[in-house]
């Protein structure tokens, strides 16, 4: 009969600390499946067709104040303004920052921007 996932945890509780994060150790990397064949060599070939566009100027970065107003104006357009300020930005996020996006705000844009993100 199999175990259900309560009792399991119910009997896991009872372990001291370090065997209950081994065990959670244990379970996360269950969860990790390794990728499937090929998935590697084709993120290489993308990164490497970008490294390309962009030593060739076929694109363009942008800094990632542009794309943190950006999103700010995007979110604020869609009335999903409840959350606080962006906050600090992720590695994948500021690599966003650095790739083509798209053209740069324009001064109307710009104007629309509040004060927490630098001069108006």
């Amino acid at each position: 009969m199999p175990t259900s996932a309560s009792h399991l945890f119910e009997e896991a509780s009872h372990l001291d600390e370090g065997d209950r994060a081994a065990l959670a150790g244990l379970l996360l990397e269950s969860l990790n499946q390794p990728p499937s064949p090929g998935v590697e060599a084709a993120w290489a070939e993308e990164i490497e067709r970008r490294v390309r566009q962009l030593d060739s100027g076929e694109i363009e970065t942008v800094p990632w104040e542009d794309v943190k107003k950006r999103l700010w104006l995007r979110r604020h357009r869609r009335g999903n303004h409840h959350r606080g300020g962006c906050g600090a930005p992720s590695p994948q996020t500021r690599l966003l920052g650095q790739a083509a996006l798209g053209p740069r705000l324009s001064a109307s844009e710009h104007a629309k921007i509040p004060w927490m993100f630098g001069s108006r």
